[in-house]
């Protein structure tokens, strides 16, 4: 009953991504099979992977596909593919160790992923941005849509995350802003005033212009980096959502970690962020990545 009541605006979410795709995003035909993939290859100079937990086996159900064993070894690069994870199960090891043989262009998104890489006996993995920080705010502002309101808190919370919920309402109290939620669900909606029917411009728009941010999204966190948001992150608790490590490993870089589970929301809205020092970091590691990627397309195109 829940996911029938969920369908319709679930329905409108996943069109307004195809349309934002089908306009920005230049696609091939959608492939069904594998020898579809291997077909395709044979005519490509490169084939790229990457980003967000595509090497989660409990996502991808250890589908050789996100480790382009359809391709030739010489033309396979892995851009800052996620494993959401940072230790291995025996079944796992074996599997990853199968499919990164081969694997010459391999860089990964987090500091713990290079550590669980080593473990497995793979040497030499650079750690890259995600892509969503390749672009800069400018970049992202030309497909933003910024709503109409010019002060507010956007709550982007993809779990039940009491802690997260409880310091929004205390935020919402202590400021007098209201707050644009954006949750994948109709329930969610009708409980807590949710704006659910949103596009990414939509979604890009509100968190750029936000007063604050609440999040439990790496994303969430990314994009509130990228634009100088007085973000608040909450992660629950690691020994149930493993894949924390993706948060914990973003905030570390930019040494965001204040930013992390705030318990209270008097202190939480003092604390002050070097935007310039953050910036630098970000503008380092922006240069590194992309001359990491253009380096391994020259050498895989030749």
């Amino acid at each position: 009953m829940l996911k029938l009541l969920q369908f319709p605006v679930n329905l409108i979410v996943d069109r307004k991504f195809k349309r934002f795709s089908n306009r920005h995003v230049l696609k091939t035909c959608r492939m069904r099979t594998y020898k579809q993939l291997q077909e395709y290859a044979k005519g490509r100079d490169a084939i790229i992977i990457g980003s967000d937990q595509v090497w989660n086996c409990a996502t991808i159900r250890y589908d050789r596909a996100y480790f382009l064993k359809f391709a030739a070894a010489d033309k396979r690069v892995a851009y800052a593919p996620s494993f959401g994870i940072t230790e291995c199960t025996q079944e796992q090891r074996a599997f990853y160790k199968q499919m990164l043989t081969g694997m010459r262009y391999l860089s990964v998104r987090e500091k713990s992923s290079v550590e669980l890489l080593h473990n497995l006996g793979c040497e030499g993995a650079k750690e890259v941005l995600d892509p969503t920080l390749l672009l800069t705010k400018d970049d992202w502002e030309k497909v933003a849509i910024s709503p109409r309101k010019k002060r507010y808190i956007f709550a982007y919370i993809l779990r039940n995350d009491l802690q997260a919920k409880k310091f929004l309402k205390a935020l919402k109290r202590k400021t007098g802003l209201p707050v644009y939620s954006v949750y994948r669900g109709y329930v969610p909606a009708i409980r807590d005033g949710a704006c659910t029917i949103v596009g990414p411009e939509q979604w890009v728009g509100y968190l750029m212009h936000a007063e604050y941010v609440v999040t439990t999204s790496f994303h969430g966190t990314a994009f509130s980096i990228n634009f100088c948001k007085a973000f608040f992150l909450f992660t629950g608790d690691d020994r149930l959502y493993g894949n924390n490590v993706r948060q914990n490993d973003l905030i570390a870089k930019f040494h965001l970690e204040n930013r992390k589970n705030p318990k209270d929301v008097e202190e939480a809205v003092k604390i002050k962020t070097d935007w310039g020092r953050v910036h630098a970091i970000l503008d380092a590691e922006r240069g590194n990545s992309k001359k990491w990627l253009l380096s391994a397309l020259e050498e895989v195109c030749g």
